[in-house]
């Protein structure tokens, strides 16, 4: 994973270039709250990532650094656990899945918290069994626990997932602290859970009520959480659907029945030999299916990351109940063996299918993001760029713009131009009725410019098909295209100049709207 995320620098992603620019540009007064552009994450993750780009830089490498330090962190995590609690075998398939995982990988590359949510819904668990393993039980187990929630109270802050995973976990906790040490075990962790509690608090002002508080990311997750409304019976097909579309994305592996059977036999099997990281790593997706329903988390690709790790401890598990039924001296029967046997099997075919998805994928990565390059298009927008001439982009290409043209958002201006004075503008599809108005609109806003430069960034699921040619074709009906560039499949550069009359012009019947660009 560290060979692909220092070797390769992509261009930035949009989600990525927003939240840059909140970690670029946001005054450490306003590092708490709710962020610009509707973006999220938690906020010692966030300090971390300030503190990345003003020691080392705005480049893709530096900044991409602290979401792969994670990820590197969940793989050695991964090692840990393998060796402390399960066999050889179990260990090279649990470190294999987190090392290539097409999805683990993939967000551990991009420049946001998901590889940190991975990594502490990962290592809680493992610290968890720690506490309660009663084969390394000591007198002192309420003194385990205690540590326990100071880890979760300190993790809270750098990855979601260990928000996530705590009520569960420590719900187990307290549980075995009353059954080992009665209510001295349970009042020597009390110090951990009030801190955890402060901690929380803390934590729900500053960066978990705004997130939530959100209406744009509220509506925006809406269709993901469980149709309980419904009924029984639609809820309930949701949930398989949801089983089969986990195991691929974020996953990585096609073979969705075997993968969840593996897993709740690897699961089952643990609690059976009163391995006690069962019982913890049982309670990760159980605490997803939980959130999902009373509408908090919803269990959607990049958004269930964080517990994609913990359902590969049950994978890896189950090929440690195959390693343990090898020894002939071992009291299991001939079924039993033959179970066991296929389950191993089974298990390390999931394996192989994730590691050899995720190392496809990653041979054949292409170097740009959903065929955009954001780098090199405004590189090349701002060369040709004559200073005062207005800049027309989509909504979310002006994060684009904002990031590699090095504007600054905090100021008054928040985006409405860039450093040299020229002005931004969106251009949108409109109600179509409205076509009159907006017509006059654009010309009243060209008005006086003999020059325009236009970039058709990030604009899918937003603008219908034909609005790349839509613009071009309204702008050509004021002027002259002069100049023309192609950045990967979606990415369009032009320049207009309205001294100049279109010859042939390709007519696309409808309009577009304009606005001035600004921080939202």
């Amino acid at each position: 994973m560290l060979a692909y995320g220092l070797g390769v620098a992509r261009p930035l992603w949009v989600d990525e270039e927003m939240i840059l620019l909140n970690v670029r540009d946001r005054p450490w007064s306003q590092i708490a709250g709710p962020l610009w552009l509707d973006q999220s994450a938690p906020l010692g993750w966030f300090v971390l990532e300030r503190g990345m780009v003003l020691v080392f830089g705005e480049g893709e490498r530096a900044a991409r650094f602290l979401p792969v330090a994670f990820g590197a962190a969940t793989l050695i995590a991964a090692l840990w656990i393998g060796l402390r609690w399960m066999t050889p075998l179990g260990a090279i398939v649990l470190a294999a899945m987190c090392a290539t995982g097409e999805w683990l990988v993939f967000f551990t590359l991009e420049l946001k918290h998901y590889s940190s949510d991975a990594f502490w819904a990962l290592l809680l668990p493992a610290l968890a069994a720690w506490v309660i393993d009663p084969h390394d039980r000591p007198d002192d187990i309420g003194g385990r626990a205690r540590t326990w929630w100071l880890f979760a109270a300190i993790g809270q802050w750098l990855g979601n997932g260990a928000l996530f995973v705590t009520p569960a976990l420590g719900l187990l906790i307290c549980g075995f602290c009353w059954r080992y040490a009665g209510w001295r075990g349970v009042r020597t962790a009390a110090l951990g859970v009030a801190v955890w509690l402060v901690s929380f608090a803390i934590n729900f002002v500053a960066t978990l009520h705004p997130a939530l508080a959100n209406v744009y990311l509220a509506n925006y997750w809406s269709f993901a959480y469980p149709p309980a409304r419904d009924g029984m019976a639609t809820t309930l097909r949701w949930l398989l659907n949801e089983f089969r579309l986990r195991a691929i994305k974020p996953g990585g592996t096609q073979l969705w029945w075997t993968f969840w059977l593996t897993w709740a036999a690897g699961i089952t099997y643990a609690i059976a030999r009163r391995r006690t990281f069962g019982w913890t790593y049982a309670t990760v997706p159980a605490s997803a299916l939980v959130l999902a329903f009373l509408h908090i988390v919803p269990t959607f690709e990049r958004l269930a990351l964080w517990f994609v790790p913990s359902l590969y401890v049950g994978v890896a598990i189950c090929a440690d109940a195959f390693v343990d039924a090898i020894p002939a001296r071992s009291s299991t029967g001939i079924i039993a063996r033959a179970a066991a046997l296929i389950a191993g099997i089974a298990a390390v075919a999931v394996s192989a299918n994730v590691a050899y998805r995720g190392i496809r994928t990653y041979s054949e990565r292409p170097q740009t993001n959903y065929g955009l390059d954001d780098r090199s298009s405004i590189r090349y927008l701002l060369a040709a760029h004559h200073s005062g001439d207005p800049i027309l982009t989509t909504h979310y290409g002006t994060a684009a713009l904002w990031w590699y043209g090095h504007v600054d958002l905090s100021g008054p201006e928040q985006g409405t131009r860039l450093t040299d004075g020229s002005p931004v503008y969106e251009v949108k599809y409109p109600d179509q009725t409205e076509c009159r108005m907006w017509d006059a609109e654009l010309a009243r806003t060209l008005a006086g410019h003999t020059r325009a430069d236009v970039y058709l960034g990030f604009r899918a699921n937003v603008e219908p098909d034909n609005f790349a040619d839509l613009v071009l074709s309204e702008l050509s009906k004021r002027g002259q295209m002069v100049g023309y560039k192609e950045y990967g499949r979606e990415g369009q550069i032009a320049t207009f100049d309205f001294t100049r009359v279109t010859t042939h012009q390709k007519i696309v019947p409808g309009c577009i709207s304009i606005r001035r660009a600004r921080r939202w």
